[in-house]
């Protein structure tokens, strides 16, 4: 299901973070897609006039 229009997806491209944002996601989906990871996993990304500016991830592991 496409949910966005195509002049925003050329948009998201044209600034270049996109591929560090979906590199950024595969990272954190291998990290916590593990057996005994317990804890949780986010992705921010902040956005200006339909450009990525920047790219935040976070890491929050559960000690038992």
């Amino acid at each position: 299901m496409r949910t966005s229009t195509p002049s925003t997806d050329r948009a998201v491209t044209k600034s270049g973070k996109a591929h560090v944002a979906h590199d950024a996601l595969v990272s954190l989906l291998g990290e916590a897609c593990q057996r005994g990871y317990y804890g949780a996993v986010s992705l921010t990304l902040q956005v200006q006039d339909g450009y990525i500016q920047q790219v935040k991830i976070a890491t929050e592991r559960v000690v038992k």
